[in-house]
């Protein structure tokens, strides 16, 4: 009752065939001027054709462009970011000029790639100490670029997967990472924290508490 009492009406309406596809289309990226979609998906003409062993087709990175007059380009691959094994984007900078992506590497890894004029640079691993021996996925950076939000399922935590957070150094790595805490991180959980662009709004989804 609490939870219905609690609940916001919201309209949704899909974008349509143009954008979605028969396969699984997800991980949508916005940017702040809402010009750029960037999202992940399974769509059988993935680089490199590869079917994965759940038996769908390897990810992809693909991106639209908002036209004049409201809706959406045809979703190209983001062809120097994919490769023939998994590729997701996970989280982008306001001003849609980084794009941070997801790496299997070194047991699940965070990679950031910038937009250039034309297309988008190599993806490097992020510097510093958000990266580990364990997994690290789905991350967001505050408006000012200061602040990275990402989860983890690294040891000292609440349990499963948990929200973190670390800040950017004045040599541009990132460091001081601090676990987000009981508040928000339960024995279960915690995943796909997204600040808001007011800097103090965090959502994120969650198997710990009720829903």
């Amino acid at each position: 009752t609490a939870l219905i009492a609690d609940s916001l009406e919201l309209e949704i309406r899909s974008l349509g065939k143009l954008v979605n596809s028969q396969y699984q289309d997800y991980i949508p990226l916005v940017s702040a001027d809402e010009s750029t979609l960037i999202f992940t998906s399974r769509r059988s003409n993935s680089t490199g054709g590869k079917v994965s062993k759940d038996g769908g087709f390897y990810e992809d990175i693909f991106m639209a462009s908002r036209n004049s007059n409201g809706s959406w380009s045809k979703p190209e691959p983001i062809v120097e970011l994919n490769t023939e094994l998994h590729d997701a984007g996970i989280g982008i900078s306001n001003d849609g000029k980084q794009l941070f992506i997801y790496s299997e590497a070194n047991g699940g890894d965070i990679y950031v790639s910038s937009r250039k004029a034309k297309g988008w640079t190599s993806p490097e691993a992020l510097p510093g100490e958000v990266n580990s021996r364990y997994w690290e996925g789905s991350a967001s950076i505050t408006r000012d670029g200061k602040y990275l939000y990402f989860a983890s399922n690294r040891p000292g935590g609440f349990g499963g997967i948990d929200v973190y957070r670390a800040e950017k150094l004045n040599n541009g790595a990132w460091g001081k990472v601090v676990n987000m805490g009981p508040k928000i991180n339960t024995a279960a959980d915690e995943d796909a924290p997204q600040i808001h662009s007011d800097d103090v709004t965090l959502f994120f989804s969650s198997k710990g508490h009720h829903g």
